[in-house]
């Protein structure tokens, strides 16, 4: 397989990391497993994806939630912006 590896680095509206979020795959080029991953301390999720595009939506533990789309491979780091609704 030709999996690259990807970082996603979730953060809330002040650019704070959020430590526990939740992220899932919503949409994807290519078949893909359905996976729940867990931010890190430092609001971080690190993992491997095939060549493909995916959009990933985090849900903070406060409620809040936002989506970031990923090229794979591509620059190897994204950030996912979360807030409450109406704050986006």
């Amino acid at each position: 397989m030709n999996d690259t590896p990807a970082r996603l680095r979730i953060v809330d509206e002040a650019g704070k990391p959020v430590a526990g979020a939740t992220v899932a795959v919503v949409r994807s080029s290519v078949p893909f497993p359905e996976i729940a991953l867990l931010a890190d301390d430092d609001g971080v999720v690190d993992l491997r994806l095939p060549p493909g595009t995916f959009t990933f939506r985090a849900y903070g533990p406060a409620g809040q939630s936002g989506e970031a789309t990923v090229q794979s491979p591509g620059a190897g780091e994204a950030l996912v912006r979360i807030a409450h609704e109406g704050e986006r």
